[in-house]
């Protein structure tokens, strides 16, 4: 089972590294991926009450407004990370019961909240050695010393992203939200004292912190009529836009040190609850999505099959695409001047050269055009984009099946093929039509070279 664009994606985009999220998403939802702070945001979200946003701004970090406006794109974010997450544990990692020792700066702030025995956000941790300086900027520091074994959510994103991160020197260890934790004080090493918060104060203590259970409960796609019901009627409260505008409107009088209106932080508060249970029975159902695939054999190897075939559409269609945009740009540059041209050798008192000139832009615009004709650039992209949304629909249907037997799997395996049968003959089409331009237009310079 492969990682799909959209969690590799998200866990780009969780990390900051935003110039390697697909094109096509920095496209269309170009603020939203513009941001390179969003953990702030999907950290500060899970979080009870409005400490943790308090602390966050004065330590000056950054509560983007742009991905509340996109809050249906942020769920996503949220549920494709915890997607990877259980793939990586449950597969990659197969579930194993060794122990993982890893580091992390926090706040004074998450240390209470550690306390009542969740961990409520996503827990980025380190596997070095030392908690890097720049972590350490924080309200209130103290350091972690995070104890879990392998079979609780999370991922090593350097594993999984490569050269694609950015970050690689942080060697990440991402754990997901929701897990039971104890906390145990325990005492700062000589290097660590060393350390300074925002304020440039030491650190006001270590702890342990031991993962002991993920709070998320495997649930099968098998779903009630009612659950979806509450989950339907969950995620409509979360997204709603009036209440979106509450949570930038809370945001905006922090972030300006202004009282906060007790109705507005009320209801900023109560609907933070909301999206917690939201995504806490989304992330039941991914989990429960995920095991049954990966024991599903046949099945797993469908979706590996899709998504791989799925990411290489989009990249020749994304190849294609640039190349299409080059030849238009260029013809729109040449077209003016041609027209240019073409009315001054109308004009008896120009010169030759001018004539001459006008005559060879004409030329070089005909021969861009043809070019690009024959290639069949146009062609390509739209066949290339409607195999990919194809396959994204296929893929979308089998993750979001709510049951899927021997008969189901036959369909969809046959769907697949069906794709793909018709993709390898418009790819034959192409390249003949392509062949048949090219001679063409071969022949055609030739004419004009005899003449």
């Amino acid at each position: 089972m492969r990682f799909t664009q959209d969690e590799i994606d998200a866990l780009l985009f969780y990390q900051g590294s935003i110039e390697k999220v697909s094109e096509d998403k920095r496209v269309m939802l170009q603020k939203f991926y513009s941001v390179d702070s969003a953990y702030n945001v999907l950290n500060v979200l899970l979080f009870p009450g409005i400490g943790n946003e308090m602390a966050r701004i004065a330590e000056g970090k950054e509560l983007d407004q742009e991905l509340i406006a996109q809050m249906k794109e942020l769920i996503k974010i949220y549920c494709n990370i915890y997607s990877a997450m259980c793939k990586y544990t449950f597969l990659y990692e197969n579930g194993e019961n060794f122990v993982l020792y890893t580091k992390r700066a926090d706040r004074a702030y998450s240390v209470k909240a550690y306390e009542k025995g969740e961990s409520f956000t996503f827990l980025s941790t380190t596997s070095k050695d030392q908690v890097d300086k720049y972590f350490c900027e924080k309200e209130g520091l103290i350091l972690l010393e995070v104890e879990s074994t392998a079979q609780i959510e999370h991922i090593d994103l350097n594993k999984i992203l490569g050269n694609n991160s950015d970050y690689q020197g942080e060697r990440e260890i991402l754990f997901a939200p929701f897990l039971h934790v104890n906390l145990e004080k325990t005492e700062l090493d000589k290097s660590e004292e060393s350390l300074k918060d925002c304020n440039g104060n030491p650190p006001l203590g270590k702890y342990k912190l031991m993962i002991m259970d993920s709070l998320i409960e495997m649930k099968s796609r098998h779903r009630f009529a009612n659950e979806k019901s509450i989950e339907s009627e969950l995620y409509l409260e979360v997204t709603d836009k009036e209440a979106l505008n509450n949570v930038i409107n809370v945001w905006s009088d922090l972030k300006e040190g202004k009282g906060l209106n007790p109705d507005k932080e009320k209801k900023y508060i109560e609907w933070k609850e909301k999206l917690r249970t939201y995504l806490k029975k989304r992330y039941e159902y991914i989990k429960g999505a995920v095991l049954e695939m990966i024991n599903n054999e046949t099945l797993n190897r469908l979706l590996d099959d899709i998504s791989g075939y799925k990411n290489w559409t989009n990249e020749k269609r994304v190849e294609y695409d640039k190349k299409l945009t080059r030849f238009n740009i260029a013809l729109s540059i040449m077209q003016p001047l041609v027209a240019v041209a073409m009315a001054l050798s109308f004009i008896e008192n120009i010169e030759v050269a001018a004539k001459v000139i006008g005559i060879l832009l004409t030329g070089v615009c005909m021969t861009i055009y043809k070019l690009c004709e024959a290639l069949g650039l146009k062609g390509k992209v739209e066949q290339r984009t409607i195999t990919y949304l194809r396959l994204d629909e296929l893929e979308r249907e089998i993750c979001y099946e709510s049951s899927i037997d021997k008969e189901k799997e036959k369909r969809f395996v046959e769907q697949f093929k069906a794709i793909i049968i018709n993709d390898n003959r418009k790819c034959e089409s192409n390249i003949q039509n392509e062949i048949r331009n090219l001679r063409d237009l071969g022949t055609s310079n030739h004419l004009k070279g005899g003449i």
